[in-house]
Parts: C-alpha cells; structure tokens; sequence
C-alpha cells in the first residue's frame, strides 16, 4: 500500500481546511484584498480593468451572464472601491468553479516569453 491510501481523513474542519488541495487564492491581506490578479497592487490600472474583465468573461461561462458577480466585477474595473466587494464575492463562489476559473485565468494572465 502506498502512504496515500494509508492516510487518515481529517478528523475536524479545522484539519480539513488545512488539507485543501485545489482552493483558489483566498483574501490574506491586510485589507482583506486577495493578493492576486486584478487584486494584486503590483498591477496598474489598465492591467487591472483588463483583468476584471477576464474574470467577468470567465464567470459567465462558468455561471451564466446573469450571474451578480458580473456586474461587480464590472463595477470595480471603474471603481477601485468595489474591489473588496468583489474579493469578497469571488471568494465566496463555489470551489468547482473557483478552480476552473483560476486554472484559465493563470493561463491566459502567464506572461510570455520574448521571442528569441
């Protein structure tokens, strides 16, 4: 038997919030701003409309263009006060779509190389 099928599953939720494996970054900041994409403060604001955008995109296909966060999303590519919110929301969606989201949004966000 390998030590993967030896392991015992976590016995609390405190543990099994330690074991997750393929969760998106969750908000860690002082500010309560995930440190990543749109929310990232290395970024400048073009970047960041660009990355709202994206995100908006995503969730539509993954949740339909009905979808609340959309207009947020939206909404914070003008109104960097809405950003929170929108950490806030995207945090909140469920861990299927939020692992399919920032698998594709880290492939289309990853920079490129120079051509040599």
């Amino acid at each position: 038997m390998d030590n993967a099928s030896q392991r015992e599953a976590p016995s609390t939720t405190t543990e099994l919030e330690e074991h997750q494996f393929c969760s998106a970054p969750r908000a860690t900041s002082a500010t309560g701003i995930a440190p990543w994409g749109p929310w990232s403060p290395a970024i400048d604001a073009g970047e960041r409309r660009c990355q709202l955008r994206c995100l908006s995109g995503l969730i539509a296909a993954y949740r339909g263009s009905a979808d609340p966060l959309i207009s947020v999303l939206r909404s914070a590519e003008s109104d960097d006060a809405v950003l929170q919110d929108a950490a806030v929301q995207f945090d909140r969606l469920p861990t299927r779509v939020l692992r399919n989201v920032v698998s594709i949004f880290g492939a289309i966000m990853r920079p490129r190389r120079a051509p040599q």
